[in-house]
This record gives C-alpha cells, structure tokens and sequence, in this order.
C-alpha cells in the first residue's frame, strides 16, 4: 500500500529507546496483529503478523487491549473495496501495567481522519474484560 510502512523486527531498538523511561508507548504501528484484526482487502500472511507480534515480546512489550470498536482504522471506502484494521495501539511494560492495573484503553468515535482516536484511562474501573 502506497504511503503505508510496517514495522519490522529489526526496527525494535528504536521502540525500545523510547519506551525505557516512560513504560508504555501508543501509536499507529501500520500492523495487525493477528486475522481478526482486518476485514476486508488482502489478507497478510500469517508469518507478518506474528514477526510483530513476537518483536514487542522480545522487547517486554505488551498490547494493553480494548474497548470499543474493533477497528482504529478505514480506508474511508464502500463495498467490496472497504478495508477495516486495527492499526493503533497503546503498548506497555510489565512494570508500567502492574501499577497501571486499572487502565482502559478506549477506542473513540472517528470524525474526520480515517483513524479512530484512542484514550487511555489509567482510573477505569473495568466493567468487562478488553478484546
């Protein structure tokens, strides 16, 4: 996809760097995790997805899940041509997660960008588990 880049493996140090000091991180990363994180377009292969996958658990890493929508992204098309993914994230260190236990990662509703914003509360009380 023109304009799109994955992460890659190699490109962890980097990842890493900037999430020594503060534990956690947030972004659009332009990679799905796994099958049920895309609908529609062509599929990755399944190799892809777990290189990303294994890279943030390499690096202590982990994807602090979900509510809401499923998707953080639209390709702002209809039909058949309609490609949905989650492509934001919050991520954190097992240290970060311990003492932010009650965070909720929360997928707004979109308005204008094609990416949903993202909150995270670190006070939340979880009424159900994140996807």
């Amino acid at each position: 996809m023109a304009g799109r880049r994955m992460m890659r493996s190699g490109e962890h140090g980097t990842l890493r760097e900037g999430l020594l000091s503060s534990g956690r991180g947030r972004g659009d990363l332009n990679q799905v995790k796994c099958a049920e994180e895309k609908r529609g377009g062509r599929m990755m292969a399944d190799a892809a997805m777990g290189e990303f996958d294994e890279c943030l658990t390499e690096i202590g890493l982990w994807d602090l899940g979900f509510y809401g929508y499923p998707f953080t992204w639209e390709n702002k098309r209809v039909g058949g041509a309609l490609i949905k993914e989650r492509l934001d994230r919050f991520i954190a260190n097992d240290p970060w997660r311990e003492t932010m236990e009650n965070c909720r990662v929360i997928h707004l509703e979109k308005e204008r960008s094609d990416h949903r914003p993202l909150v995270c509360d670190t006070q939340g009380e979880a009424d159900e588990e994140p996807k």
